[in-house]
């Protein structure tokens, strides 16, 4: 089944992680609650996009399975949800998350391992921080897009975010300081052969 896990991470806020193996018209066919997106992904030309569109929304329904809520997205494109409930969504090759919470601020973000991010490092990564191996930095790639995502509306840049050192384990959380506006919040990651997950919400700030 392409729902994986639905996860409690918080007194608040919940995981949620959908794999898309299957095609849009398969999606459409096999989850009624898309039925009502049918026309909307005809506008979009790639297949990538409409896969991601329609996870989306079937991992939402999840989430919410009684009263669904839609996602629209602010002037600066960030995902709002029609009951107000907080959000963050992020996708990667294969793979669709969802973090929502009642309120408060949230980041998650997913990425497929490759060592693609050795080649810019230097782009992201500060003098100051210690990354060594892939995994480190691949790390701190997504841990810096989470945390650009729970600080929005601040529009971070790479360098205004500096992580303290840790080690890249199968599971375990790093503290990343926001420089341009002080303070710092931990961000949690997940390792696995196949993908590098990570969130963080208000309540598991330093």
């Amino acid at each position: 089944m392409p729902l994986i896990s639905i996860e409690k991470i918080s007194d608040k806020a919940r995981l949620g992680m959908w794999q898309m193996e299957s095609s849009p018209e398969k999606l459409l066919e096999n989850n009624d609650c898309l039925k009502a997106y049918a026309q909307d992904v005809a506008n979009y030309k790639s297949t990538t996009r409409k896969m991601e569109y329609l996870a989306e929304r079937a991992l939402l329904h999840a989430l919410f399975p009684t009263d669904t809520p839609k996602i629209t997205h602010n002037e600066d494109g960030k995902p709002l949800l029609t009951n107000q409930h907080a959000i963050s969504i992020s996708h990667t090759r294969g793979f669709v998350v969802i973090m929502t919470a009642p309120e408060g601020r949230l980041g998650v973000d997913i990425e497929y391992r490759s060592d693609r991010v050795n080649k810019i490092a230097d782009k992201f990564i500060r003098k100051d921080e210690h990354a060594d191996t892939t995994e480190e930095r691949l790390t701190i790639w997504s841990a810096k897009e989470t945390t650009y995502k729970y600080f929005s509306e601040q529009n971070l840049e790479y360098y205004d975010m500096k992580t303290e050192p840790f080690t890249a384990t199968e599971k375990g959380f790093l503290e990343m300081r926001n420089l341009k506006s002080g303070g710092s919040i931990c961000v949690n990651f997940v390792i696995t052969s196949r993908y590098l997950l990570t969130f963080a919400s208000e309540e598991m700030k330093k």
